[in-house]
């Protein structure tokens, strides 16, 4: 499972976006459990739709109608796995970047959860609980990548192939 400095980018944002989908994924549950309304990505989705200007809003619902919501989701989604994946390559390159970053993307949404109108108390917690989780899972699987290049760096390089024998008949009577 070795390979090029590309494949281990490859295999670290690969890492923070599945990092990233395991936290969402707790966070979610988390809110449907404790709080249905601070799930993380109707807090996002709630805090960009109040920041939008009208203008935005009305575009939205003229290009997707009465899908502009899933339509913004799907964007929320995209951006957190884009994000998830930069932040699995800096946490290959510089340790606890990528970490850190998800406990900060985790931090920022469950401050914003108290901010809707109808938070409850415990309306933070799913999104802290998603980037905690995130980052844990990034953190493991960031510690494998880094196991995997210094046993590839430990390996001896195979020596050469033998030349080939000389043909029967090439040989001196």
């Amino acid at each position: 499972m070795t390979g090029s400095a590309q494949g281990r980018r490859l295999r670290a944002a690969v890492a923070g976006a599945a990092a990233a989908l395991l936290g969402v994924g707790a966070g979610e549950l988390a809110a449907t459990l404790l709080a249905p309304a601070s799930s993380p990505f109707a807090v996002v989705g709630g805090a960009l739709i109040d920041a939008a200007p009208r203008w935005a809003k009305d575009t939205a619902i003229a290009l997707f109608g009465t899908g502009d919501k899933a339509a913004l989701l799907t964007g929320v989604a995209i951006v957190l796995l884009v994000l998830a994946a930069l932040l699995g390559v800096a946490e290959l390159r510089w340790r606890r970047s990528g970490v850190v970053g998800l406990i900060v993307v985790g931090a920022v949404v469950a401050l914003l959860a108290p901010t809707r109108a109808d938070a409850t108390t415990l309306s933070w917690l799913p999104a802290l609980l998603a980037g905690v989780i995130a980052a844990a899972m990034l953190n493991y699987l960031a510690g494998l990548l880094r196991l995997d290049a210094v046993r590839a760096a430990a390996r001896p390089t195979a020596a050469p192939p033998p030349a080939p024998a000389p043909p029967p008949s090439a040989a001196p009577p």
